[in-house]
């Protein structure tokens, strides 16, 4: 409990501090927009969900793809990530948490595993695109023959590889030139609602095998946490988040790049505090990282508690009430 605490609030410090450097960030862009076609279906045709500092999120009235109507062009991202030393130091300091856990014998596996495991027919090769430090590469290099990583990252990538020796190519997928048609699994974690372009899934689909699989975590436009706090949900609180996706969105995606969806659930994440509830309607509402010095240790608990409970009684997942929408794809 005290580890967790004192985790908890070194986080809590960082990153506070990098979501304040990015607000300042998209202030100063001085609403360099344009505009912004649903990037599944390619039209507009919409109705606006919500306005946040950085955009005014609509939803596609055919796949219910939740994105902005006006985007920032690419240039902007790749300045910000050149620039943001904020974001390094968050890097280094999750670094430093996973040398340790690794150490300890303390990284404990996801629950990306078990669906991985249960859905990849064949256990070969796998790939993870966007795989920071490799984590998951760790993990399932136990269960694959051979693991690789796609991170655009410099320093992730090279410490990544260093910690859980393993390939992690420092470019993009097109510029890897990987061998048509030999993967069984691809992921990808915390990634999609990123793409600028999802028409990368072209590539994955000929990346796998035939009956091959992609899977996606990502923050779920439908979880209770996100219809509680809406525009000031963490997810969406900042310029980087442009994808928001339900279930519908995800099978409209799957249609569109020849695959089918064989399984849908969500994580056990409530993502709701106290420290929310209480700030939500203050000017300086940051969700999940608001700073009640007496309120942090129940909050500390609370998280350990219900994660436990949720865990076991799988209700959140059972009623696709997480926060994190989990997605089985299959190649037709």
């Amino acid at each position: 409990m005290i580890n967790k605490y004192i985790e908890y609030k070194i986080h809590l410090k960082e990153y506070i501090k990098y979501t304040l450097e990015s607000r300042e960030f998209i202030k100063r862009l001085n609403g360099k927009l344009e505009e912004n076609l649903c990037p599944i279906c390619g039209i507009n045709d919409y109705k606006d969900v919500f306005k946040t500092l950085a955009y005014e999120f609509v939803k596609c009235n055919n796949c219910e793809l939740v994105y902005p109507k006006k985007l920032f062009k690419q240039e902007v991202f790749d300045e910000f990530y050149k620039e943001d030393e904020g974001q390094n130091k968050i890097w280094k300091s999750e670094y430093e948490t996973l040398m340790l856990k690794k150490f300890k014998k303390e990284l404990s596996e996801q629950s990306y595993v078990k669906i991985i495991k249960k859905y990849s027919l064949k256990k070969n090769k796998y790939l993870d695109i966007g795989c920071g430090f490799g984590e998951s590469l760790y993990h399932l290099k136990h269960y694959f023959k051979s693991v690789e990583g796609i991170e655009l990252n410099k320093y992730t990538s090279k410490m990544g590889s260093f910690l859980f020796n393993t390939k992690i190519y420092n470019k993009t997928l097109a510029k890897a030139k990987l061998k048509k048609g030999t993967y069984d699994c691809i992921s990808l974690l915390n990634v999609i609602e990123h793409l600028y372009d999802l028409d990368i899934f072209y590539e994955i689909n000929k990346l796998l095998k035939k009956g091959g699989i992609v899977y996606i975590e990502c923050p779920f436009m439908d979880s209770l946490s996100m219809e509680l706090f809406r525009e000031k949900h963490n997810a969406v609180d900042n310029f980087e988040h442009i994808n928001m996706f339900n279930i519908k969105s995800f099978e409209k995606l799957a249609k569109k790049y020849g695959f089918e969806v064989v399984n849908t659930t969500t994580d056990e994440t409530l993502d709701i505090q106290l420290n929310d509830i209480l700030m939500a309607n203050s000017k300086n509402f940051i969700h999940r990282f608001n700073d009640i010095p007496f309120i942090n240790p129940l909050n500390v608990f609370l998280y350990l508690l219900s994660n436990t409970v949720c865990s076991k009684t799988k209700l959140l997942s059972k009623y696709l009430g997480g926060s994190y929408i989990q997605v089985v794809l299959r190649k037709k």
